[in-house]
Formats: C-alpha cells, structure tokens, sequence
C-alpha cells in the first residue's frame, strides 16, 4: 500500500502536533503524586477507555475508505466501460472526463481528448446549432 512506509513519520508528526497543542493548553497541576491511588486507577481507566474509543473509531474510519474506495472503483469501471459514450465538460466546452466508449467514437486516445474543445469533434455546418444549445443551456441553467 502506498504510503504505508510514510507510518511511523506521520505518526511522529502526529504526535510532535498534539505535545505542540498540549503545550498551548492553560497549565494545570501535573503532580499526580498528590492524587490517591484510586483517583490514578480511574484516570488511567478512562485513558484506555478513550484509547479503545479512539481504535474503534479508526478502524470504522479504515473501513469506511476502503468502502468508498470500492465504490469509486465500481463508479469508475461503469463509467469507462459503458456501451454509450460519455463525457463531461468544462463551463469553457472543455472535455475533462470522457470514457472509453467516447474516445473510441470521436476516435482519439482519451489522453488527447482532455482539455480539448469540444467543438473540434462537430462537423462545420453544425457548429452554429451546437453553440446556440451551449448559449442556451448557460443562459437557462
């Protein structure tokens, strides 16, 4: 998995963040040798209680990405591998998505096509009605 031998760093990084945070805090009395025992037991209780918390939490947060990696995946393979050609454009005519079936119908790689007008794929004599529908769709949204 990419970035995964970036863990330690960004859990240092984590960490010097909230020791930066912990420090900006009002200072409050840190002699825990004045607590009584039990005041202790409970105080690490609660710390590993919110400790747990904060793994579940992770780990809904873990599966949650993968979910929505998935999805996007599935979006994605629709998307391109649809029997119709799609494309979207910019508010400029501008293609910026076009999937495989589109690319093949204007039959231009899909890398060449991003970025691109439109307008260089309609015929001469049907320029005037295409940018008469653009000025329309713009004009009633």
């Amino acid at each position: 998995m990419a970035g995964s031998t970036d863990r330690p760093s960004r859990l240092r990084r984590l960490r010097e963040r909230a020791e930066q945070a912990l420090s900006k805090e009002v200072p409050v009395d840190n002699d825990l040798s004045q607590l009584p025992s039990e005041d202790l037991r409970r105080l690490v209780h609660e710390l590993r209680v919110h400790q747990i918390e904060l793994d579940i939490q992770n780990e809904e947060l873990r599966r949650a990405r993968v979910e929505v990696e998935e999805s996007r995946d599935r979006y994605t393979d629709l998307y391109d591998f649809a029997p119709v050609g799609y494309l979207t454009l910019s508010d400029k005519g501008l293609i910026k998505q076009i999937n495989l079936t589109g690319s093949r119908l204007l039959g231009v790689e899909r890398a060449f096509l991003i970025h691109r007008p439109l307008s260089r794929f309609v015929k001469q004599e049907d320029l005037s009605a295409y940018y008469e529908y653009w000025r329309e769709l713009f004009r009633s949204g």
